[in-house]
Order: structure tokens, then sequence, then C-alpha cells
């Protein structure tokens, strides 16, 4: 244990050295796409990827590849690294067929604050985590009885029919809604939107974690909690909205390799493949007159809609990312000021419903990062909007030092999720959060810094007040939160 700990050290030292030099290329490096600024990050990307994936975690004797920072890795490649290797290869170019500016002078700026970030991300992720574990806690969850865990999944599932049930007079407006699929303006809308898929990814982990105790489908509940979640994966599908699709496919897939059942690198692989492919396919459908599943089905039969080039083609919502990463190191500071953490103590509020509208001017047209990049992009009458992106949006309020700090921090929380999950392997809040964690920590290359924490916030607020109210007594004292 104490030669593990002092290697993890010496690597979160060594990530930490490497930083350096990066910084300081980072102010003093001429603008463009030079291949001797690229080829270094793709480089230390690769070292940092190759030590995850050849590692597994092994959770309640599951020894697993699903984990939080190699899924994390996928898709900052994706979004950072991969159009920069291909382009570098001569396999695609950096522009965009989209009518602005694709800011390719940046491309080295970008590829810097990304892998300052990454570094930051893995030095985080490798700090020297001192969690004591306890036997007793260990065991506890496992001598809760099947009644308690019955009555957890049934009230998961109650809220979410309700959530459901609600949504159900809003979901016209969802269907012809923004670019994003799951945006109308209405924050009623919007709200039990948010509510209903936090409610399904709730119920996907504790269905999982009660399949895991009991080793069978065929409970009513746990087979009402699956019909429930195919139910909606398939609606958001008809949606368009393939982020809110993965976060809830991950949920129950990763969940299900992760926790119940290996699964090898090479299957991994394969589903990854599929799952880009369907991506793709989704984002064709959501051009048709009419959003349907059968639209879902052409677009997949259409070949002609896409090619191998499409994940960073110039037409790709990938590249649409990328370039608003590249965009950002021009806006701030030459067209903004920074923001000195107005966007991230906005998102953080959200986690206090209807919070924000106490303190936000009505008139303020930037409420957070994606509404800059948007607005630079594609103007003051955009019916659609970019996106943002994790560096970017780190980097709008606290510069490139801001980068390193919170990256760090993300890097952190994502093995203090793990750690957790290992020292209770039978706490089915713990297994629960950890499950929400992989999915929410995946996509933050996408999205911002603030992202993950009001459903990681509510998911341990919910097992705890439930856990006040209806644990048995004597457990409760027991039991370590």
């Amino acid at each position: 244990m104490r030669n593990s700990r002092s290697n993890n050290g010496l690597i979160t030292t060594i990530h930490l050295i490497a930083i350096l030099p990066l910084l300081l290329l980072f102010f003093t490096a001429p603008k463009g796409a030079d291949e001797v600024i690229i080829w270094p990050c793709l480089i230390i990307f690769y070292v940092i990827f190759y030590r995850s994936y050849k590692r597994p975690v092994k959770i309640n004797n599951t020894s697993s590849f699903i984990k939080i920072d190699l899924l994390f890795l996928i898709f900052y490649y994706i979004i950072y690294y991969l159009p920069y290797q291909g382009y570098i290869l001569g396999l695609n170019t950096l522009n965009t067929k989209l009518k602005f500016d694709p800011y390719i002078q940046y491309s080295d700026m970008s590829m810097l604050a990304s892998t300052i970030g990454l570094l930051a991300f893995s030095a985080g992720y490798t700090r020297i985590q001192r969690i004591k574990i306890d036997q007793k806690t260990l065991s506890v969850d496992a001598k809760l009885p099947n009644k308690y865990l019955n009555r957890l999944l049934l009230t998961i599932v109650i809220c979410t029919v309700v959530c459901l049930g609600v949504f159900s007079s809003s979901a016209g407006k969802l269907v012809v809604g923004s670019y994003s699929g799951s945006s109308t303006g209405d924050k009623d809308a919007d709200g039990v939107f948010f509510l209903t898929t936090f409610f399904v990814m709730l119920l996907e982990g504790a269905a999982i974690f009660n399949y895991k105790n009991y080793g069978r489908l065929t409970r009513p509940l746990i087979l009402i909690s699956v019909a429930i979640a195919i139910g909606w994966s398939v609606f958001l599908l008809i949606l368009g909205d393939r982020n809110t699709f993965f976060l809830v496919a991950i949920v129950a897939i990763g969940g299900y390799y992760a926790i119940i059942k290996s699964i090898s690198r090479m299957r991994i692989f394969v589903l990854l493949v599929g799952a880009l492919l369907l991506y793709q396919v989704v984002a064709i459908s959501r051009t048709a007159k009419e959003r349907s599943f059968d639209a879902i089905i052409e677009s997949f039969n259409n070949s002609d809609s896409y090619d191998a080039n499409s994940l960073v083609g110039e037409e790709s919502s990938f590249t649409t990312t990328t370039v608003g990463a590249r965009a950002g190191f021009y806006l701030v500071p030459n067209r903004e000021d920074y923001y000195y953490g107005k966007f991230k103590a906005l998102g953080i509020l959200g986690v206090i419903p209807y919070s924000r509208a106490f303190i936000v001017d009505p008139n303020d047209r930037f409420i957070s990062s994606s509404k800059v990049l948007g607005y630079y992009l594609l103007g003051s009458n955009a019916t659609w909007g970019v996106g943002s992106n994790i560096v970017t949006d780190i980097y709008f309020d606290f510069g490139i030092l801001g980068v390193i700090a919170l990256m760090y921090i993300v890097g952190w929380f994502a093995r203090y999720f793990q750690n957790k999950v290992l020292v209770n392997p039978n706490s089915i809040k713990w297994t629960t959060i950890y499950l929400l964690a992989i999915a929410l920590i995946a996509e933050m290359p996408r999205y911002t810094f603030d992202f993950p924490v009001r459903n990681l916030a509510w998911a341990f607020l919910f097992f705890s007040v439930f856990d006040f109210f209806m644990k048995p007594r004597i457990l409760r004292r027991r039991y370590k939160f």
C-alpha cells in the first residue's frame, strides 16, 4: 500500500511539473496550428490514456474497464485531440462548413490549454486518497432487509412515473424545441425534463444494484425500471437529444458492465464505434420534417448521408465544439474580460431550484459560457447554439491558471466517487451515485465545469432523506454517510 501511494504521489508530481513548460508555451508560442506543438500534446494524451486503459477497477468482485477516468478521456479525445490527429495525418481540415470563423490560428493555444487541463485532471485523479476501509461499513448494507431495497426502488419508480405524467403535457414543446432538443425557453418545461431524466438515471442505478443483489431480472420492480428506461431512451432518440440519451445509456450499459458483469476492452471499443455511429445517425434524423423512430431507421439505411469522416468532418457537431474551444482563446480577453467566477457561481446555484432568478439580471445576455460562444459565433439572432466545453468554460471565468486548478478538482472528485464505491460496494447509495458520476463526468468535456453538480447533489440528498425516514434506526446509527 505504501509503495502504491508513493508511486501515485510521484506520478502526480510529474504531471504537475509537466504543466510548467506547456504553460510557458501557452503564453509565448506563435499563433497557428503547428505540428511541433500538436504532436507532443497528442503523445501526452496517449501516455495518460494508456495508463488508464491498462488498469481495470474491481468493484465487489467485478473487474471492469468501465470507469470514470477512461470514459472521460475518450470524450476528451474526441473534442480536443481527434480533429488535430486527423489534421496532421492529412485526413481532415480544421475548417467548418458552418458560416463562422473556425479560428484555426488559435489551434496551438487550444491544444496547449487542453493538455494542461488533461495533466491537471490526471494529477487530481492519481492523488493519494487516504480513505480508511472499515469492515463494518463494507458489510452493513448487505444486512439491510429486502423490504428496504424494494421500498427504495418503488419510491424512485413512483417519482419517475409522476415526472413522466407531468412531462407529457410539455412534450410537444420539446419536440419542436431548439438545437439541443431539450431546451424550450420554458423554465418549468425544462425543469420537468431535467427531473424526469434525473429520476430515470437514478432508477437505472438502483435497478442495477437490486439486480446484483437478487440475481434475477424477473422481479416486477426491476422489469418496470427497465421498461421505463428503454421508453425514455427511445423518446430521447426521437427527440434528437443525443447527449441526454448517452447519459441515460451510459448509466444503464456502463452500470451493468461496471457492477454486474465484466467486459473486455475490445467489446468496449465495439460499443464506442456503435455509439458514435448512432450519434451521427440521430444527427441526420433531426433534419427530417417529422421526428420519429422511422426517421432514425431511414437515416441509418441511407448510407450516403454519412461517411467515415463525419465524426470530425466540417459538418460534425464535434467539430463545432472544437471550433468553440479555439474561439474562446480569442474572445477572452480580446473581446470580453474574464468573468471571475460568474458562470461557476450561477451554475452551482442551479442546485437550488429557481435560485438564479433572484440574482440574474433579465437583460444580462451572458449567463453562461455557451451564451458567449453562441453570440460571437452565430450572432444575436441565432435560433440554435454551439454549446460549450469544459476548458473554455473554466478559461472564461479564471484563465489558464483556473483551468489547472479546476481540472485538478474534477480529477480528484472522479477518484473520490470511485473510492467511495470501492469502500462501500454494498451501498446502494454510493453504487448509484458512482454510476451517475461515470456518465456525468464522462460527458463533461462537451459541457461545463458545473454540469454534474446538480444531479450528484440531488442524488446524495435523495438517498440521505430516504435513509433518514425509512432506514431502520439501528442500522441508521451504524451506517456511514
